[in-house]
């Protein structure tokens, strides 16, 4: 769970990591792709698509994952290209005009380089509506697209490389009140100010600042595997690189 999807809420052995109200805060719950740990709280929503699997291990897992994973880790594992050939394609629609395609193509380029290409779009209004103009408030947008080549020149050696963009825009969170009756806002000023709808679907919102309420998120993701087996001895070096961009304008009093 989320308040936004800069603010995640992860839960594992039934105790909860949430990073309210901070983007910035680092989780107890780590997400790590790949081998690589994602440590920014805003970045670790990433979105899940052509996978070979998702493992979750209770924690703690410092010894193997470093920092940060008190709780344990969730570790997605991304499909690897092969010299197989092999193509996909999704799409699904379903309420408050959501929208989701995707799909893969992978094989080999040479009888010892494969690549994979794959890519994920996802839509939707939301499930909140603005009581006064009937318009759909929290939508999303997520585009993603993943590049990754194998480099198999023998059998005692492999080089992997992975590049992953993704951009998400959409709506800023709307505020709700628990109570329809009484005020959320019970200070000078500001007294009595806002009272939610009594319909837990519906909000009210301000007028907006100029550009609107949004909340925009931008990330890369680079990724380096070489791997090299000398008898019974399997050496492994993974580097990462993680960039992120995060803004969002918000409606305090909703």
């Amino acid at each position: 769970g989320h308040y936004t999807m800069a603010q995640p809420g992860h839960t594992l052995r039934g105790i909860e990591s949430y990073n309210s109200g901070n983007a910035s805060l680092e989780s107890s719950v780590q997400m790590v792709v790949d081998g690589v740990p994602i440590t920014p709280a805003f970045m670790m929503t990433p979105p899940v698509y052509d996978m070979e699997r998702i493992e979750v291990m209770r924690g703690p897992q410092g010894t193997t994952f470093g920092r940060n994973a008190s709780l344990g880790i969730a570790h997605f594992v991304t499909a690897k290209p092969s010299q197989e050939f092999s193509a996909s394609a999704n799409a699904s629609v379903g309420t408050r005009n959501y929208f989701g395609a995707g799909g893969h193509i992978s094989g080999g380029v040479s009888d010892n380089v494969s690549v994979r290409i794959a890519a994920n779009h996802k839509q939707y209004d939301g499930d909140l509506e603005d009581e006064n103009t009937g318009k759909a408030l929290e939508g999303e947008k997520n585009w993603a697209l993943r590049a990754s080549m194998l480099y198999e020149p023998s059998d005692t050696f492999s080089a992997y490389v992975k590049a992953e963009i993704m951009v998400d825009r959409g709506d800023a969170p709307a505020r709700r009140h628990e109570s329809c009756t009484q005020p959320s806002l019970v200070t000078p000023r500001y007294l009595e100010e806002y009272t939610a709808p009594c319909n837990v679907w519906k909000a009210s919102i301000s007028s907006p600042p100029r550009d609107g309420f949004y909340q925009n998120r931008d990330m890369t993701f680079l990724t380096a595997e070489l791997a090299w087996v000398r008898g019974d001895i399997n050496i492994t070096s993974l580097t990462g690189m993680q960039w992120g961009e995060h803004a969002v304008i918000n409606d305090i009093f909703s």
